[in-house]
């Protein structure tokens, strides 16, 4: 038989299929052809008329290359231009199509082959209408006939799109997309994203957007993506922000150093719990130690110190005022296991103040002890905007109580801010303490803050190292 195209066509089968001989067909339909020829002959004719495409350029059956004629629509009659043009229609999916989609018919009973033509659908490259291409489907393991071939919910081009496996169930996810689906339609580009940030909740932020219901708007806008964000960092979307009247665009809003997110999931990512904290007011959460011959804080103690700390006059964001002072004993009830000796602040703060120490706590609970310090003369000693302080034993009850006050402030306050301490508060000391008040530098002769640096702790927050 004659082949003048030398492409495996016989010029008698090829004008049978109104296939011009002359031309070079492409080796995957010429395989897919011959199949389908000698599987069933009356087929043929059909299989041939369906495998069509159009493209931006020229219309031509996807299942050859373009020649000259092709073109002639379009004024490039000249062959000279044929080349470049050829070059740009071939990078288009044409040639995808051609090698994806016969390489999945070629996989596929003949029956469902007949059928995809009967429907006229043979050419179509995405017959779920799901988004996908059907080679693209083939290839991931799922047939390209079903948009849920899974019934999880989740369409195999939303699978693919947000990282996951088509071919698994993701019931999960799939009923968040089923309540985001407008109908049978796929998901848009946008609602793919906040799907996305969902599915890989994100440091936890995918279970707050389907709290805050944004799963749920149609359609999912710029401004809901925003709205679903976390700019600041702190653990909580912009939505769950809005409602608790914190900054989405500031990590800790009260000024504390704890993150909002922290806050209104109760612990911290490591796991360090935050029992009773408050989104809109400053939370001081101390750990105490003590040597074993240290008496420590009794229950009606801590009482009396977190109401000091509740009636200081320092501004928060919900409108209130004071600052919420948490005590926790640390291991053993807080009782060290031997006499640490006589040290510095700084010495305690190297061996107690350490990850393996403070656990996960480490760097959000401030640690306060009840041992002696290497220089005798001192009451009690602190970190200026740090995290450690020092109390030492065997002063009265009030005393006692004065002075851990005044030493923890040093850590919460840092240097005093001229902005907020006038000349006139702080001139009887350093940058650390004030004339008269628990921050004296002299003896304690009030549990009450200056105003100044009530200012300074509503402006600024606490003080960090």
């Amino acid at each position: 038989m004659t082949d003048s195209s030398g492409d495996g066509i016989s010029d008698e089968l090829a004008e049978s299929l109104g296939l011009d001989p002359r031309h070079e067909h492409h080796p995957s339909f010429v395989e897919a052809l011959l199949l389908v020829v000698d599987a069933d002959p009356a087929f043929a004719e059909r299989f041939v008329a369906t495998m069509t495409v159009e493209t931006e350029a020229v219309p031509v059956p996807f299942y050859r290359r373009p020649v000259l004629e092709d073109y002639v629509a379009i004024g490039a009659e000249d062959s000279s231009v044929v080349p470049a043009l050829n070059e740009q229609l071939l990078a288009r999916d044409n040639m995808e199509l051609i090698a994806g989609q016969l390489s999945v018919l070629a996989g596929m009973e003949l029956a469902t082959v007949r059928t995809l033509a009967a429907e006229g659908r043979l050419g179509e490259p995405d017959w779920s209408g799901d988004g996908t291409k059907n080679w693209i489907a083939d290839e991931h393991g799922v047939t390209p006939l079903e948009a849920d071939p899974t019934g999880d919910g989740l369409y195999t081009e939303e699978a693919i799109a947000i990282g996951l496996d088509p071919a698994h169930d993701h019931a999960e996810i799939g009923t968040v997309a089923e309540q985001m689906r407008s109908g049978t339609e796929p998901l848009p580009p946008k609602a793919l994203d906040l799907l996305s940030l969902v599915e890989g909740d994100h440091g936890g932020i995918g279970s707050q957007i389907v709290e805050a219901g944004l799963h749920t708007v149609e359609p999912v806008t710029r401004a809901t993506l925003e709205r679903a964000s976390d700019p600041d960092a702190d653990g909580l979307i912009t939505a769950i922000e809005e409602d608790l009247g914190t900054d989405p665009e500031r990590a800790s809003t009260a000024g504390d150093g704890l993150f909002d997110g922290w806050k209104y999931e109760g612990e911290t990512p490591a796991g360090c719990s935050l029992p009773d904290a408050s989104v809109g007011r400053m939370d001081l959460y101390v750990q105490v130690l003590y040597a074993p011959h240290a008496e420590p804080l009794t229950d009606d103690e801590k009482a009396t110190l977190r109401k000091w700390w509740s009636e200081f006059d320092v501004g928060n964001p919900d409108g209130s005022t004071g600052i919420n002072l948490h005590i926790v004993d640390g291991p053993n009830g807080g009782r060290l296991a031997s006499q640490p000796g006589k040290k510095s602040v700084f010495e305690y703060r190297r061996e107690y103040y350490t990850k393996e120490y403070m656990n996960e706590r480490h760097d959000v609970y401030h640690l306060a002890l009840f041992a002696d310090l290497a220089d005798s003369t001192l009451d009690g000693q602190a970190i200026r905007g740090g995290k450690v302080s020092v109390t030492t034993p065997g002063l009265s009850p009030h005393e006692k109580l004065l002075v851990f006050s005044h030493e923890l402030l040093h850590n919460v306050v840092g240097r005093l801010d001229p902005r907020h301490v006038s000349e006139r508060q702080r001139s009887c000391g350093d940058e650390s303490h004030t004339c008269g008040g628990i921050l004296t530098a002299g003896s304690i002769d009030s549990r009450e803050l200056v105003s100044g640096v009530e200012d300074q702790l509503t402006r600024n927050g606490f003080a960090s190292d």
